[in-house]
């Protein structure tokens, strides 16, 4: 006796399958926040103590390089 699988379910376990691929290959998307902050300069580990033109926000630069956003009130966005 052969059992029907609604479509819909079909897709819903492939999508899923899909998704688990995708996290587990390190592929997960970033979601990128939609404001800009006001930043007056930035600074990163790589160029060492060099003002760097500020970014909108940390989604804009380099990932792991230790990067600070410094805001215009004097305070400071740590970018992972």
């Amino acid at each position: 006796m052969a059992t029907k699988v609604p479509l819909s379910a079909l897709l819903l376990l492939t999508g899923l399958l899909l998704l688990g691929e995708a996290i587990q290959g390190g592929h997960a998307a970033v979601i990128c926040p939609q404001f800009c902050v006001l930043g007056k300069y930035m600074t990163c580990r790589s160029s060492g103590k060099k003002r760097l033109p500020s970014r909108c926000n940390c989604c804009y630069v380099p990932k792991g390089d230790g990067c600070v956003i410094h805001l215009s009130n004097g305070k400071k966005l740590r970018c992972p």
